[in-house]
C-alpha cells in the first residue's frame, strides 16, 4: 500500500541535500523511511552514488571503445585485512545492513 503526502520544504534547503548526498529528495526521504522500518540499521552504499555511477559509466563507454585500457599485473588483496566492520565489506547493492 502507498501513501501520498505533501511536504513544504525551502528549496534550498532541497538543494542542499541533493549536493551533498547525490540523491534527489524524494529518495532521501524514501530511505529515511527504509531506515526507520529496519530499525535504523540500513546505510548508503557510495558505490551506487550519481557520481560513482557517472564514472562507471564513462570507464564502460570507454572499454567499449578500446578506450583508456591498460594492461596491469595482477593486484593481490588480503581479503583478511578488511575491515570486517564495514557494511560494504559484507553485503553489495544500495544498501548496506549493519
Amino acid at each position: 500500500m502507498t501513501e501520498t503526502i505533501s511536504l513544504t520544504i525551502d528549496s534550498e534547503d532541497v538543494k542542499t541535500f541533493e549536493e551533498q548526498t547525490g540523491l534527489k529528495f524524494v529518495d532521501g526521504v524514501k530511505l529515511l523511511m527504509d531506515n526507520l522500518k529496519y530499525g535504523g540499521k540500513l546505510g548508503l552504499d557510495p558505490f551506487w552514488s550519481e557520481e560513482n555511477q557517472m564514472v562507471l559509466s564513462k570507464a564502460i563507454e570507454d572499454a567499449k571503445n578500446g578506450r583508456n585500457m591498460h594492461e596491469h599485473e595482477l593486484i593481490e588483496v588480503d581479503i583478511t585485512a578488511t575491515n570486517k566492520k564495514s557494511p560494504s565489506a559484507r553485503v553489495g547493492g544500495f544498501f548496506n545492513l549493519n
